[in-house]
């Protein structure tokens, strides 16, 4: 998943919608569990790239600090 796709949810659920931006979310508590949500799904997806990148780059020799 991209980042613009987790920031496309989070604004939906900023904006009072589900994540797919189709249904009305009237609880505001709701909403901001399910940014919470989103945002934690999108730090596990960030390590795990981050992770591959390393490994990436310490395959080629490369220095994965630039």
């Amino acid at each position: 998943m991209k980042v613009k796709d987790y920031c496309e949810k989070i604004q939906n659920l900023g904006s009072g919608l589900d994540e797919t931006g189709t249904n009305d979310v009237d609880d505001r508590e709701e909403s901001l569990a399910g940014i919470r949500s989103v945002l934690g799904d999108m730090e596990r997806e960030y390590g795990r790239v981050n992770v591959r990148f390393n490994k990436f780059y310490d395959n080629l020799g490369g220095d994965p600090q630039l």
